[in-house]
């Protein structure tokens, strides 16, 4: 018999539990429910509230990010001398400054530290929630960039909605965020790793992705699986090594990195190495 649980928070169709993850030496439990008509992944509103309010600590911004997300954009696009750009979630900047200096370059990050560096090299950086973000004005942005942010957000409908209003009519949203429907979710299931992250809460699949842009007034330009730009195997292999094995950043304030079973812990790492296209990369403008 089909468990049946809150409805999807992309298309609010029903759902169903996954499977649970028990943890060592606490009693908090990782479990994640799917949307039987989108695909959506989403962890349950009560535990999404226990996970949000901790504040990120750490985050890669890997040096090869600028040329994997530029590699997607227009050659006209990027010739343009004059662009105003939001990039939503831009910790210590290390993205957005390597745009052309040219640009106007705006960002929004929860992190304080990381946005003060973002600040010292030169990005417009507000402080605080994207949902409370007052945007700058009367002016709108040419392209909004949401890298790895979407799944950190247990209402993406509302918050995609606040990007349409920020976006200019000619403008784009691009979105890198993680794939339900990849070949590692469908064989771990609740082991797969990446609904395990303490601060992921929200992962659509690529059908789940289009809903979304539609509900909240995009039109849907690009949509492709995609390999994640750490996907190298010295960068697998040290998630694995701090993340998976050892403690975790948020490990003693929740306790979600370390399971209790050994075979949870086996199939957490086993999803990391056989991800595959386990994202989804896509470009939408205003409908």
């Amino acid at each position: 018999m089909t468990d049946f649980v809150e409805l999807c928070p992309i298309c609010e169709a029903q759902g169903r539990k996954v499977g649970v993850i028990r943890r060592r030496n606490s009693a908090v439990e990782a479990v994640h429910h799917q949307c039987l008509k989108c695909g959506t992944r989403w962890v349950p509103r009560r535990e999404a509230e226990q996970r949000l309010p901790l504040e990120i600590e750490l985050r890669m911004e890997p040096s090869n990010t600028l040329d994997w997300v530029t590699g997607y954009l227009s050659p006209d696009f990027m010739r343009r001398p004059s662009v105003r750009v939001l990039d939503v979630g831009c910790w210590a900047g290390g993205f957005i400054k390597g745009l052309p200096s040219s640009w106007k370059k705006h960002g929004v990050e929860i992190n304080a530290g990381a946005a003060a560096r973002a600040q010292r090299v030169g990005i417009d950086v507000w402080v605080g929630e994207i949902q409370k973000y007052p945007g700058i004005g009367d002016r709108k942005f040419d392209a909004i960039f949401m890298l790895d942010i979407l799944e950190h957000i247990s209402s993406p409908l509302s918050v995609l909605k606040k990007m349409n209003s920020l976006l200019d009519d000619s403008g784009f949203l691009f979105v890198l965020t993680g794939n339900a429907a990849c070949t590692a979710a469908r064989i771990f299931g609740a082991r797969w790793y990446y609904m395990n992250y303490p601060e992921h809460v929200v992962c659509p699949s690529a059908e789940g992705l289009a809903e979304l842009f539609n509900r909240s007034g995009f039109a849907l330009e690009r949509i492709k699986p995609v390999r994640h730009y750490t996907s190298g195997w010295g960068e697998v292999g040290g998630k694995i090594k701090g993340r998976l094995l050892g403690g975790d950043r948020l490990d003693e304030k929740l306790a979600l990195s370390r399971p209790q079973s050994f075979f949870d812990s086996v199939g957490l790492n086993l999803s990391r190495l056989l991800k595959g296209s386990d994202h989804i990369m896509a470009i939408a403008r205003k409908a």
